[in-house]
């Protein structure tokens, strides 16, 4: 079989640029995609699915950086005669070991959540898998978001 020079340099050119072709990226979460949520949206049932899962913590005075949810953790309420009744939970964090961070509101962003600002606290202290951070959450229920079960009841 003989093969003339003008198909071989035009075979050699197109292999080239196949072989020079980018490689697809791997899925990275974009922590700064999806939409903005306000605190008052936020609910247990928006964090449960996501416990084991990144959240990334933004910080003005220092880089970001991610926290595990450890755990989202439905608390104690009852509802009294004249009061509302409230919603409380609580998210539990853990970071990195030699990156502690103090008190105060942060931003977060997780991919398939959105971006959300919320207060965190240190707790617990540390262990070997890094430092441990909790955000509590009372808000009121309106009747409609009760569940069935829970409006017989009151």
């Amino acid at each position: 079989m003989k093969l003339s020079r003008a198909i071989f340099l035009r075979g050699s050119a197109a292999a080239l640029m196949a072989a020079l072709a980018p490689l697809p990226l791997p899925a990275i979460p974009s922590f700064r995609l999806g939409r903005t949520l306000n605190v008052k949206d936020l609910d247990l049932a928006t964090f449960s699915p996501h416990v084991k899962t990144l959240f990334r913590l933004h910080r003005s005075e220092a880089p970001s950086m991610d926290l595990e949810l450890v755990e989202a953790q439905e608390r104690l309420h009852r509802a009294m005669p004249g009061v509302p009744m409230m919603e409380t939970f609580s998210l539990l964090f853990r970071g990195p070991v030699g990156d502690y961070i103090s008190q105060n509101t942060y931003e977060f962003s997780h991919p398939e959540i959105g971006t959300f600002s919320i207060f965190i606290t240190p707790v617990i202290g540390s262990d070997q898998e890094g430092y441990y951070y909790q955000a509590l959450f009372s808000r009121i229920v309106t009747q409609t978001e009760l569940q069935p079960e829970t409006k017989e009841i009151i």
